[in-house]
């Protein structure tokens, strides 16, 4: 078991995971089931110091980000309230998503105006309080292991060794970095089995590219390809509504949801004329429900 590694997107799932597996393999070895940055850090804490990466290292969180991005943005006498720490933060954590370092945004962004300009000046400056405090921050710890990996080929032989099956959840939400990172593990064993559906991409938004899914055959020829069309949880009616939706789909593979559930309630669609009227169409519904006996707590509301 330990020569299996799991990797999903959330620390819900990978506990679990990690619940699940000490259940049905009991005290024996466990297959190491993690994030990806939970990945990202055991290869850091093993190997990272030929990269200059501490053994022991402190992580930022997303506050401390916007912090030492605040500090940078006042020694450069630019108005924090100008240029939102926040919307920097984004940038270049979308950048470093892609794989890039504060150098290359630099060299390519540099000129493209003055929001650019201030990220890529910033960024340098939050590089140096990082190594300053001996941290990293959160896109750090998936970026520098695939540098690390690229870079040495020793160290990549050490961490490749130690897994033989690869396995990642939600394959169709990795950024860039994830996808290299993942792809560089799988070596030339190629061992990588990806679960992921084209029609639950939600994360473009931070740099996810479903090409990943999409071009997996292409990737890993050879792969073997199941397709997962059963429906366990979702009613008839749902399932043709959602059937009828994603098929307009241009970039998409073939796959009909099917379920031997019932037909179930009718969709309700409701026009609103403002927001006004639409929260007290919520409210008046959930008001409705809990007449009739549902629990609060069995009400959901996506917005």
């Amino acid at each position: 078991p330990e020569r299996i590694l799991a990797v999903t997107l959330t620390n819900k799932a990978a506990r679990e995971m990690k619940e699940r597996l000490a259940v049905l393999l009991g005290d024996g070895p466990l297959p190491f089931v993690a994030t990806f940055h939970g990945l990202g850090r055991e290869l850091l804490q093993s190997y990272g110091r030929v990269i200059g990466v501490p053994r022991y290292f402190s992580v930022y969180d997303r506050d401390d980000s916007e912090r030492a991005i605040k500090e940078a943005l006042k020694e450069m006498d630019i108005d924090p309230k100008e240029v939102p720490p926040r919307a920097i933060l984004s940038r270049i954590s979308k950048a470093k998503g892609a794989g890039m370092t504060a150098q290359s945004f630099k060299q390519k962004h540099g000129g493209e105006g003055f929001r650019a300009r201030v990220a890529s000046e910033v960024w340098l400056k939050y590089d140096a309080t990082l190594i300053k405090e001996k941290a990293l921050d959160f896109d750090d710890l998936i970026s520098k292991p695939v540098l690390l990996l690229e870079e040495h080929a020793d160290m990549r032989a050490l961490a490749e060794a130690r897994f033989d099956y690869i396995h990642v959840d939600e394959y169709q939400d990795t950024n860039s970095v994830q996808y290299e990172l993942a792809h560089l593990l799988a070596g030339e064993k190629m061992n990588l089995c990806a679960v992921g559906d084209g029609g639950q991409n939600i994360y473009s938004w931070r740099g996810a590219d479903i090409a990943h899914l999409m071009e997996f055959e292409v990737t890993f020829p050879g792969a073997k390809v199941v397709t997962l069309e059963q429906n366990y949880r979702s009613t008839r009616t749902i399932l043709s509504a959602a059937n009828a939706v994603i098929e307009k789909n241009k970039n998409r593979k073939p796959k009909i949801l099917y379920t031997d559930n019932g037909i179930g309630d009718p969709i309700t669609l409701y026009g609103a004329k403002n927001e006004i009227d639409e929260a007290w169409f919520i409210a008046q519904s959930a008001s409705q429900l809990i007449g009739q006996g549902k629990k609060p707590s069995e009400i959901a509301i996506l917005y």
